[in-house]
């Protein structure tokens, strides 16, 4: 069965929350998807653990990686603001793709990262830091796998974006991302980098919830290196 494509639409998604009308994420996404062959980056132990994109070129050193550099030495900020703002996660709208157990809380909308001002004041540290230090970033925000949720393989939209997920809560157990055939786990701390037009799925069969500040950097900042 070929992989489902990330469809979304212009609507603007708002849900009731303790502060009315907060815009979670609106989601827009077009439905020419194609896979490309990728490749995993020998040195998943780095903070920067795994990384392809359809080039085939490998990142595998975080210290040429500004961004990464500065996001994985504050992930502990930035996990204490998510716990701030977890009870006000909402469903991620594309139902088609897991049924039930996968929630976000958006701090920069797709795909062109405007700031959501209700949502970026309540996590000015990680918003500071996204803005900071990824110009020209796409969406980000938290992104959490409810235990037992699987996530169908799809394809994401086209465009100049490399998808990053920084490990801020990853229970112990089977719970992992598998990009083209090819699988890897998330570390707290670490940051995963891979190009989500390739054909991904995740899943959390563990006790406890996967949580993850995602984030869309533009392509040509891996390569400045």
């Amino acid at each position: 069965m070929p992989p489902l494509l990330s469809i979304g639409s212009a609507v603007s998604w708002r849900f009731a929350t303790r502060t009315p009308t907060t815009t979670i994420w609106r989601w827009i996404s077009n439905t020419t998807g194609t896979t490309r062959r990728i490749a995993p980056s020998a040195r998943a132990g780095r903070s920067v653990c795994w990384a392809w994109t359809d080039r085939r070129k490998m990142i595998d050193s975080p210290d040429r990686l500004p961004f990464a550099r500065e996001l994985t030495a504050n992930w502990r900020r930035i996990r204490d603001e998510y716990l701030l703002v977890a009870d006000d996660l909402r469903d991620w709208p594309e139902k088609h793709l897991y049924g039930e157990g996968w929630r976000v809380f958006g701090l920069f909308d797709f795909p062109g990262g405007e700031a959501i001002p209700r949502n970026t004041r309540r996590c000015p540290i990680t918003s500071q830091l996204v803005a900071r230090h990824i110009p020209g970033h796409g969406a980000a925000g938290f992104s959490a796998l409810a235990p037992g949720t699987r996530v169908e393989p799809h394809c994401g939209y086209q465009g100049n974006f490399l998808r990053c997920h920084l490990g801020l809560i990853v229970p112990e157990g089977e719970c992992g991302l598998e990009v083209d055939g090819y699988t890897l786990r998330w570390r707290e701390g670490a940051m995963t980098i891979f190009d989500d037009r390739n054909r991904h799925r995740a899943w959390n069969l563990t006790a406890g919830s996967r949580v993850v500040l995602l984030i869309d950097v533009p392509e040509e900042m891996a390569w400045k290196i």
